[in-house]
């Protein structure tokens, strides 16, 4: 009740107002600026690089490397994101070696993931996979 009344008496006088609205905007703005300046993107130089080399052509990555790829390659196909419809579990047994189905659902020209990837169709190929089965 009583900051309502404050408000009420603070927007009377125009010369008030303006000042407190020039105040709280100096103020966001400084919360913005210094959270920009403070947070690192997720990947470093060398994997940006590595993203950046990646041929054109639809790519299977890890969740974290998708928007990424997205930016620069266009197509990509990553755990749960950008309509796929495979579960969380089918996607931890395909990147521990045990669920080669995902390679045949999705035939993904190029994989680029962390870990190494121990399938048949997969030829590794610098910083990534290239998928070479017909079937």
């Amino acid at each position: 009740m009583f900051s309502g009344y404050g408000i009420v008496k603070i927007i009377e006088d125009k010369k008030k107002s303006i000042i407190i609205v020039v105040i709280l905007l100096i103020f966001s703005c400084f919360s913005v600026l210094s959270e920009s300046l403070s947070v690192k993107p997720e990947i470093n130089e060398e994997k940006l690089r590595e993203i950046m080399n990646l041929p054109q052509g639809l790519i299977l990555t890890e969740r974290k490397y998708a928007p990424w790829i997205l930016a620069y390659k266009g197509k990509v196909m990553a755990p749960l994101l950008f309509g796929d419809n495979s579960t969380k579990e089918e996607w931890d047994l395909f990147f521990n070696g045990k669920n080669e189905e995902l390679l045949k659902k999705y035939k993904p020209d190029i994989i680029y993931v962390d870990n190494k990837l121990d399938y048949d169709c997969l030829k590794k190929e610098g910083a990534y996979f290239r998928y070479s089965c017909d079937s």
